[in-house]
């Protein structure tokens, strides 16, 4: 008698903690995560299936990494920190579907701390992934890209041996000034003659900001329109 009224004591508690993050992200789908295959690709259970997600707008830098010693950690170990194992929601937007088997949405998971994380974001404001903006999935352009400016202006996480010396506080202020939610980013390299280019554009505003990396006087440029 007693272990029923503790199961269902548990259930409700379970059962209230998840209306709770669900009033606060908004509709969504309840999951558990069985694997956390890449940073940005888990294998959930929803009801008695496994799916394949993977998480719109972002991209891991693990792969651009050349000295995995160089950082502490990588995409896949945030990934695992901040979802393995847990109940998390997923919520989606446009295009719902990516590779074969796969589903794209956007993550939340809790803390410790009983604090909603967007995972999405969390990876690309740590330093460990990158914003890559798909037209058709946008509600969340805008928060990526700014999470990833601010990434790459403090340095955080893969930034900090990704990217040469050299302030991109200017960049991050003109990125915080696009509210456009067709936002476009893109970071290049030149493995041939050490080069950066970081592109800023929103097509509705008629705005593009763009930085160069010149090696040979080790700074950043800007590059008018």
């Amino acid at each position: 008698m007693m272990r029923t009224i503790l199961t269902f004591w548990v259930c409700g508690i379970l059962l209230i903690q998840s209306a709770t993050v669900l009033a606060a992200i908004g509709r969504g789908y309840l999951a558990t995560v069985e694997k956390v295959m890449t940073g940005n690709l888990i294998e959930v259970r929803v009801v008695a299936e496994v799916k394949q997600v993977r998480y719109i707008g972002i991209r891991p830098l693990d792969a651009d990494i050349t000295n995995p010693m160089a950082v502490k950690k990588t995409a896949l170990s945030v990934n695992q920190d901040l979802v393995g194992g847990k109940e998390v929601t997923l919520r989606f937007d446009r295009k719902t579907r990516g590779k074969p088997g796969e589903i794209l949405a956007y993550v939340y998971s809790v803390d410790d701390s009983g604090n909603v994380v967007f995972v999405n974001r969390e990876l690309v404001y740590r330093g460990y992934a990158e914003a890559a903006i798909n037209p058709a999935n946008t509600e969340y352009a805008v928060r990526l890209v700014r999470a990833m400016a601010d990434a790459m202006s403090k340095k955080r996480g893969a930034w900090s041996v990704l990217l040469p010396s050299g302030q991109l506080s200017d960049l991050a202020r003109a990125i915080q000034e696009i509210s456009d939610t067709n936002l476009m980013v893109r970071f290049r390299r030149d493995p041939l003659d050490k080069s950066y280019r970081l592109i800023v554009s929103s097509p509705s505003q008629s705005i593009r900001k763009e930085l160069v990396w010149d090696p040979k006087i080790e700074q950043w440029t800007a590059i008018k329109d």
